[in-house]
Protein backbone atom coordinates (compact mmCIF):
# COMPACT_ATOMS: atom_id res chain seq x y z
CA UNK A 1 0.00 0.00 0.00
CA UNK A 2 2.99 2.18 -0.70
CA UNK A 3 2.17 6.17 -1.31
CA UNK A 4 -1.46 5.62 -0.31
CA UNK A 5 -2.68 6.93 2.93
CA UNK A 6 -5.35 5.20 5.12
CA UNK A 7 -7.87 6.77 7.16
CA UNK A 8 -7.59 4.66 10.18
CA UNK A 9 -10.23 4.15 13.38
CA UNK A 10 -11.95 7.28 13.36
CA UNK A 11 -14.88 6.83 15.72
CA UNK A 12 -17.99 9.20 15.33
CA UNK A 13 -16.60 10.04 11.67
CA UNK A 14 -16.62 8.60 8.45
CA UNK A 15 -19.42 6.87 6.84
CA UNK A 16 -22.56 6.12 9.56
CA UNK A 17 -24.28 3.43 7.44
CA UNK A 18 -20.41 1.42 7.24
CA UNK A 19 -21.26 -0.11 10.96
CA UNK A 20 -22.81 0.36 14.38
CA UNK A 21 -20.33 0.58 16.25
CA UNK A 22 -22.16 -2.56 18.47
CA UNK A 23 -19.22 -4.94 17.69
CA UNK A 24 -16.96 -3.19 19.25
CA UNK A 25 -19.22 -2.61 22.54
CA UNK A 26 -19.86 -6.29 22.59
CA UNK A 27 -16.43 -6.99 22.79
CA UNK A 28 -16.09 -4.30 25.65
CA UNK A 29 -18.80 -5.45 27.55
CA UNK A 30 -17.20 -9.38 27.50
CA UNK A 31 -13.72 -8.11 28.37
CA UNK A 32 -15.36 -6.32 31.24
CA UNK A 33 -17.32 -9.73 32.32
CA UNK A 34 -14.38 -11.97 32.01
CA UNK A 35 -12.25 -9.66 34.13
CA UNK A 36 -14.42 -9.32 36.85
CA UNK A 37 -13.44 -12.61 37.92
CA UNK A 38 -9.92 -12.93 37.34
CA UNK A 39 -7.02 -10.73 39.27
CA UNK A 40 -5.35 -10.42 36.60
CA UNK A 41 -7.01 -8.21 33.49
CA UNK A 42 -7.22 -8.90 29.75
CA UNK A 43 -6.02 -5.14 28.09
CA UNK A 44 -7.17 -3.84 24.88
CA UNK A 45 -6.80 -0.96 22.84
CA UNK A 46 -7.35 0.29 19.69
CA UNK A 47 -5.50 3.15 18.62
CA UNK A 48 -5.20 5.28 15.39
CA UNK A 49 -1.20 4.93 13.98
CA UNK A 50 0.24 6.82 11.16
CA UNK A 51 3.58 5.23 11.61
CA UNK A 52 5.49 5.96 8.30
CA UNK A 53 3.05 8.22 6.93
CA UNK A 54 0.57 5.68 5.75
CA UNK A 55 -2.22 6.15 8.67
CA UNK A 56 -4.00 3.07 9.41
CA UNK A 57 -4.60 1.62 13.16
CA UNK A 58 -2.87 -0.55 14.99
CA UNK A 59 -4.72 -2.84 17.68
CA UNK A 60 -3.11 -4.43 20.90
CA UNK A 61 -4.86 -7.01 23.11
CA UNK A 62 -2.79 -8.82 25.98
CA UNK A 63 -4.15 -11.88 27.70
CA UNK A 64 -2.36 -13.12 30.74
CA UNK A 65 -1.04 -16.63 30.85
CA UNK A 66 -3.00 -17.83 33.35
CA UNK A 67 -6.67 -16.19 32.55
CA UNK A 68 -9.69 -18.22 32.76
CA UNK A 69 -13.06 -17.87 30.37
CA UNK A 70 -15.05 -19.72 33.12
Amino acid sequence: MQGKSCAGYSPGKGNPSAGTGTGLKVLYQSIDLFNHKNKEKILFHILRSDEEGLGGTKVSVYIPDNYTFE
